[in-house]
């Protein structure tokens, strides 16, 4: 998936500090809930929002904080983040004023708050407007994202949004200024003296963590709600340890991980500060990942109802696994992504109703993004189990920046039904939802989906369409998707398809103006021919874009961005990067926590390829320069980035150069020959760089050892399955 890498923060940044700064002789502004009292205000009107503004701010600032919002703003409405008939205001306090009475201060650090529904206020020193507008438009006031501090004693951690993407954190000053949270936290266990600062950064981790979940979502994981927050119940929810000792032990095992000073810890998103997952002790793993990988089959059928009116998918779920494993296996366990913070924080949910297996009723336990099922045998390899999940999931009222969500104009389904987690060699991947990979990692498995939704909804989805029929005045639509990892949708009355078939793949292109549609279908068609000629086969029957919401793929589905006068012929450049995802992602797959590059890095080496191939070399962009850390390589897992950073350079970026320099050495039709070779050995599989570096060996007839290395690649890297730890720890060295 394309970063939204955007120069808006840049903008805001250098727009609200071009201002003078002498402090001024008005007394200190007051908050009334609705304005900014104590000084005489002047409002600028723009088409989006409003912008309030006293002297020293002069016109010309205000006029260009007004446009570069509105910008961003008409960018979240095109995503359906903002409804149409809202507004922003925007208060603007100059350098010098102290912090309005009556309204609670960011964090330090955080010259904006998002004040109320669709109102925020800003200094003129600070940066990230942006960031609180988005906040505003979609959590209102008293969000945790800026009041971190739950009892308003101390600081301990300041908290931070991507506007773009989903809410970020940074721990600070951990063990300087210890909050109230933090102080009750620590006062579980006093740990050793040379414990003590991992100890109490692990508090304020903790203590931020608690402030979020249970402040955004609680409903969605206790019913007695924040007034039942204690020290004791805050470990026991945070590690999901069944008591105190148990919840001590492996907060305490988490803490002995982590290998760095607590003033270089950073959090890099909310994403590692989830609950702990803990991995079930197998006696042994099974062989694999790889072309001969002991696999286990296994299909959905899902018959799932859209009510817009409750913002509500339900569901009944039936999975048929086959084990394939080697070993025996007694309980799956399967991902409620819904649950993620990601999702929750713009009211997302997911609820377990019911699980059966084998068509008997069985206890289980969903908590979080957990769903435990004991199958209540042991089943032996070659053997099947059938599993059934009734299930309903909340959607936000708006798109999130993960696509999850509904409007007036559309809905869309993603990641929205249990999805089981991944066996391999290391065990059971029960991840935190990713921040930096596309998408969770997980297996290819054949869907059949019957959806009902209201009568004239029409429908973009994964697979192919079975079927339309009426029933009581409302549609139901049936697909049939083999050989997928996940199952999308996107319905809409307002949406027109342009359709056409090409050899025997079937493109489709969804969205609310034809010419938009014709358009990219065309581009989607001439990209299709040049991708198949140098990757190989397509992999499905089927291709649907729909370009809205988001730059996101999904197998035989992805969105990306619609044609824009603005933005020239960027939407070509994600375009060809989300198509090339098709091959990268869909067919030949990886664990995007441990070896993400191995699908962005030969996404961005597809795009740059097809600009290239079609006259677009001018919009190349220098990515041989790209630097990362010293600690990080191409293929380092996340939870590395997540210390040092490097993501998208390492990972996108050189993953590119390398391919290029690779096509360079071999030859253009002996890389051509390897990339055909590498997506039909690992279609429908998981392959790892070391597989890719054995093709390449092959094909070239020699050992590129040396090759790999000088592109920063370590071929014997990948990780063992290591839980994303609260502390953002890394493993020692």
């Amino acid at each position: 998936m394309i970063r939204r890498v955007s120069l808006l923060l840049l903008t805001f940044a250098l727009l609200l500090s071009a201002v003078a700064c002498s402090k001024p002789s008005q007394p200190q502004l007051s908050w009334d809930g609705q304005n900014l009292v104590g000084a005489p205000f002047t409002e600028l009107e723009s088409p989006h929002l409003t912008v309030h503004f006293t002297a020293p701010t002069t016109s010309a600032g205000a006029e260009a904080v007004a446009a570069g919002a509105t910008n961003f703003i008409k960018q979240q409405k095109g995503w359906g983040r903002v409804s149409a008939a809202e507004r922003v205001h925007v208060w603007i306090l100059p350098a010098g004023y102290r912090w309005p009475k009556g309204l609670a201060a960011p964090p330090p650090g955080r010259q904006v708050r998002a004040a109320a529904p669709m109102t925020v206020v800003a200094g003129e020193v600070g940066t990230g407007l942006p960031e609180a507008i988005a906040v505003a438009v979609t959590q209102g006031p008293g969000s945790p994202v800026f009041a971190v501090d739950w009892l308003h004693e101390g600081t301990g951690a300041v908290m931070s949004i991507d506007p773009l993407r989903h809410p970020g954190a940074n721990l600070k000053r951990a063990g300087e200024t210890a909050g109230s949270a933090t102080a009750m936290l620590a006062q579980l266990e006093e740990p050793a003296p040379e414990k003590q600062a991992k100890w109490q950064a692990a508090a304020t981790a903790l203590a931020t963590l608690v402030m979020d979940r249970w402040g955004v979502a609680w409903a969605n994981h206790s019913p007695g709600g924040p007034k039942d927050l204690t020290p004791g119940a805050a470990l026991l929810w945070a590690t999901g340890a069944p008591d105190r000792a148990a919840g001590t032990g492996l907060w305490q095992e988490r803490l002995d991980q982590a290998s760095r000073q607590v003033e270089n810890i950073r959090l890099q998103s909310i994403a590692d500060m989830s609950p702990v997952r803990v991995e079930p002790k197998l006696d042994r793993t099974p062989p694999g990942p790889g072309p001969n990988d002991n696999y286990s089959p296994h299909s959905y059928d899902i018959a799932a109802r859209y009510d817009p009116e409750t913002n509500q998918v339900t569901a009944d779920q039936y999975v048929t696994w086959q084990n394939g494993e080697a070993i025996p296996i007694d309980t799956l366990y399967f991902n409620l992504w819904p649950n993620a913070e990601q999702y929750t924080l713009y009211g997302a949910a997911m609820v377990i109703h019911t699980v059966t297996v084998d068509g008997a009723t069985v206890p289980h336990t969903a908590r979080g993004l957990d769903l435990t099922v004991p199958l209540g045998r042991a089943v032996a390899p070659g053997q099947s189990v059938r599993v059934g999940i009734s299930f309903a999931t909340t959607l936000p009222g708006i798109i999130t920046p993960r696509v999850l969500g509904q409007t007036a104009e559309r809905f869309n389904l993603t990641h929205w039904f249990p999805l089981l987690a991944v066996l391999d060699d290391r065990g059971w991947n029960l991840h935190a939802f990713p921040e930096f990979p596309g998408e969770p990692y997980s297996e290819n498995a054949s869907f059949h989906v019957r959806l009902d939704v209201p009568a004239g909804t029409v429908m973009a989805a994964t697979g192919r369409p079975v079927g339309r029929t009426e029933q009581a005045g409302r549609w139901v639509y049936e697909w049939s998707a083999p050989n997928v990892k996940d199952w999308i949708a996107s319905g809409s009355d307002r949406y027109i398809e342009a359709a056409r078939t090409v050899g025997d793949v079937t493109i489709r292109v969804l969205d609310q103006n034809r010419t938009v549609a014709e358009t990219i279908l065309l581009e989607a068609e001439r990209t299709l021919k040049l991708f198949e000629a140098q990757f190989g086969a397509y992999p499905y029957t089927d291709l649907v874009v729909v370009p809205c919401c988001a730059w996101v793929e999904f197998p035989g589905l992805f969105y990306t961005e619609a044609p824009s006068s603005q933005r020239g012929n960027w939407w070509h450049t994600v375009l060809y990067h989300e198509l090339a995802h098709q091959w990268f992602y869909g067919s030949v797959g990886n664990d995007q926590y441990a070896e993400a590059w191995l699908d962005e890095g030969f996404a961005r080496y597809g795009e740059r390829y097809a600009l290239r191939e079609f006259g677009y070399a001018d919009q190349l962009q220098d990515i041989r320069s790209r630097t990362i850390p010293d600690q990080v390589r191409v293929n380092s897992p996340t939870l590395d980035f997540n210390i040092y950073g490097g993501y998208t350079p390492a990972v996108y970026d050189l993953g590119a150069v390398l391919l290029e320099d690779l096509e360079e050495l071999l030859g253009a039709k002996a890389f051509r020959q390897l990339l055909h070779q590498y997506t039909e050995t690992y279609r429908f599989k998981t392959a790892t760089t070391a597989d890719f570096i054995r093709l390449a060996e092959a094909v070239a007839g020699r050992d590129l050892s040396q090759f790999f290395r000088e592109h920063k690649v370590a071929p014997d890297l990948r990780a063992p399955y290591r839980p994303t730890l609260p502390l953002g720890t890394v493993r020692a060295r």
